[in-house]
């Protein structure tokens, strides 16, 4: 192969990832199939086997790199905000509840429905897992930077856990349901659940 024909490849190639990435977050993994794939970069779904050995290994390959992306700017956040008395904690929860377009969805939230069916390979499931404890080690370190105000105790491991789980549980229901007054009082209630000062609100007055 020459080196022409060798970086048509590689293009094609990532083309393919950034396509699915996206279909994958508007959709559902299990709702997307690899001619749809294939039809949305102009190549036809014979071309995918060249690529990819299967549609679970693109899913793989996929889900850890949006997973990279999302725990760089998890990090990215708790650096900038280290000395904040927030610790980017709260910035980090307001953040990720942001409206944000199907394809940029959480991939937490996004891969979900597929790593829960029964036939989904146990390396999809296991990647699932260690990518979202790692997006949470990020949490909890913004969590423990965080200082509490005059009278407040820190937060426990306990505490990070709950918030944790009670952000991302939000996030599940804003994609759910239907009734925006409601989610909006969910992610304020978790958001003042810190105990942290509101670092948007002070930054307005």
């Amino acid at each position: 192969m020459g080196r022409s024909s060798r970086q048509q490849a590689e293009q094609n190639r990532a083309e393919i990832l950034k396509a699915a990435s996206r279909l994958f977050r508007e959709h559902g993994v299990d709702n997307v199939s690899i001619a749809d794939i294939m039809t949305a970069v102009g190549l036809t779904a014979g071309g995918f086997y060249r690529h990819f050995a299967s549609k679970e290994a693109l899913v793989n390959e996929v889900l850890s790199t949006v997973f990279a992306q999302s725990s760089e700017r998890w990090k990215q956040t708790c650096d900038t905000n280290r000395e904040a008395a927030h610790g980017g904690l709260q910035v980090l929860i307001q953040q990720y509840f942001r409206k944000k377009q199907a394809g940029q969805t959480c991939p937490i939230l996004a891969f979900a429905p597929h790593v829960s069916h029964e036939a989904t390979g146990t390396e999809t499931v296991g990647l699932y897992g260690s990518h979202t404890e790692e997006l949470y080690r990020h949490f909890r370190a913004a969590a423990l930077q965080a200082r509490p105000p005059d009278g407040k105790t820190a937060m426990s491991e306990q505490d990070i856990l709950v918030l944790f789980a009670a952000m991302v549980g939000a996030g599940f229901l804003a994609q759910s349901v239907n009734d925006q007054e409601w989610i909006e009082s969910l992610k304020s209630a978790v958001i003042a659940s810190t105990g942290l000062s509101d670092p948007e609100k002070s930054q307005a007055t």
